[in-house]
């Protein structure tokens, strides 16, 4: 009726609840939230004005995974989220890779494993070309159990949580981070039966 406050805080938890989209009444109500868990929620859409507040700037990590989504509103940036450092998309509907969403400096850790779509088949396939050049501040990405093919990429050892295990038509080149994995500086989470090439003597694979 027009008389909601909103809300100032710094996490909340509104997981598995049935709510089928991001909630609008947030960016209604000018609501100040830090860190937002929307685990499970079966939300299939987020619309452009759910996230137009001034104070939706606020969030710096945000947890939608176990959703239905299969894109993301073209305002889902840097500028509506400019200080956003976590942000897990993984156990949703998405087929190819939200370049817009992540491109943003303060981001440290992206989640994007599990993609699958409707009637539960991989649906992402490609390799997020020069993310590692682009995003410096980039520390871990996860990107297991989805359908990456061949990657045609130098790896940046700056990324040195770097999931890609459960990939089972992979292809990949590890030789330019190979010196990191030895020393224990970089920690690739990979399945042993992965076409994986480069680093044979410091990975455990069955060929």
């Amino acid at each position: 009726g027009g008389t909601y406050r909103g809300l100032n805080c710094n996490t909340l938890n509104l997981s598995h609840n049935p709510l089928g989209h991001f909630p609008e009444e947030f960016a209604k109500s000018n609501s100040s939230i830090t860190y937002i868990i929307l685990q499970g929620c079966g939300i299939e859409t987020i619309s452009e004005d759910a996230l137009k507040s001034d104070k939706i700037r606020n969030m710096t990590t945000i947890d939608l995974s176990y959703n239905k989504l299969k894109s993301l509103p073209d305002n889902f940036n840097s500028n509506t989220f400019p200080y956003l450092s976590g942000l897990d998309l993984s156990y949703n509907r998405m087929s190819a890779f939200p370049y817009r969403a992540v491109n943003n400096q303060y981001l440290t850790v992206f989640i994007f494993r599990h993609q699958r779509d409707a009637e539960g088949k991989r649906c992402m396939r490609d390799w997020p070309t020069g993310i590692g050049a682009a995003l410096s501040g980039l520390r871990a990405l996860y990107l297991g159990s989805n359908d990456i093919r061949l990657v045609n990429d130098n790896l940046s050892f700056l990324i040195f949580n770097l999931d890609i295990s459960d990939n089972p038509n992979i292809s990949i080149d590890v030789s330019s981070i190979c010196p990191y994995i030895a020393s224990g500086y970089f920690n690739l989470i990979y399945s042993p039966d992965q076409d994986i090439r480069g680093c044979d003597d410091y990975l455990n694979l069955n060929k």
